[in-house]
């Protein structure tokens, strides 16, 4: 089933295994034996995968159709509504503003 989820996702973002496996940091052959289902992904890639793709890892590993969880779908803070992917973005940005400020 995850590899199924993988190669469905890898193929919406129009992405090549080259690019997913360098983007990741971990090998092209673990990659391809992830989607090929040869080999089950230890959990720290699940996780990079899962936030990769901005999805749930019960999606990844076929326990959910949903690609979200529901509580995560849309947070509200003081009045300001944000999706998933917003506070992806966001936590890049506190990132990198933290960095600059070291």
């Amino acid at each position: 089933m995850i590899g199924k989820r993988l190669r469905e996702l890898r193929e919406q973002n129009k992405k090549s295994r080259e690019e997913i496996a360098q983007e990741l940091n971990i090998s092209l052959a673990a990659y391809a034996h992830y989607e090929n289902n040869f080999r089950q992904p230890p959990i720290e890639n699940l996780i990079k995968l899962a936030d990769y793709y901005n999805v749930s890892l019960d999606f990844l590993v076929g326990r959910s159709v949903k690609k979200v969880n529901d509580v995560l779908d849309i947070i509200d803070i003081n009045g300001i509504k944000l999706k998933t992917g917003d506070i992806k973005k966001i936590k890049e940005i506190i990132d990198i503003i933290s960095k600059k400020s070291q």
